[in-house]
């Protein structure tokens, strides 16, 4: 049974001081920080590394992007999204209700 160790350091320009982000053989990420904001900093970045892609795909099945990227089969679904879009101003929307 072997063990590999992957050392992956980064200079972040936002941290007020170090955070370890260590990434166990089950892939829960671990972060230890000095203080909340570089907790939080990190947080977001682990979660981006993670799930940028996840992130990525909600964006444009809610801006109706789908079959720009994944074909006709999803042009239906990319119609429904953007009839429900909504770009304009929120203030009269929500007075509507």
């Amino acid at each position: 049974m072997s063990t590999n160790i992957t050392i992956d350091r980064r200079s972040v320009t936002r941290l007020k001081n170090e955070v370890t982000i260590n990434v166990d053989r089950w892939g829960v990420a671990h972060i230890r920080a000095e203080n909340l904001h570089d907790l939080f900093f990190a947080q977001g970045w682990n979660a981006a590394r993670d799930r940028l892609w996840q992130i990525d795909i909600a964006r444009k099945r809610g801006l109706g992007l789908l079959s720009r990227d994944f074909g006709p089969g999803y042009l239906e679904q990319d119609r429904a999204a953007r009839l429900l879009l909504y770009r304009g101003n929120m203030s009269p929307e929500w007075v509507a209700y």
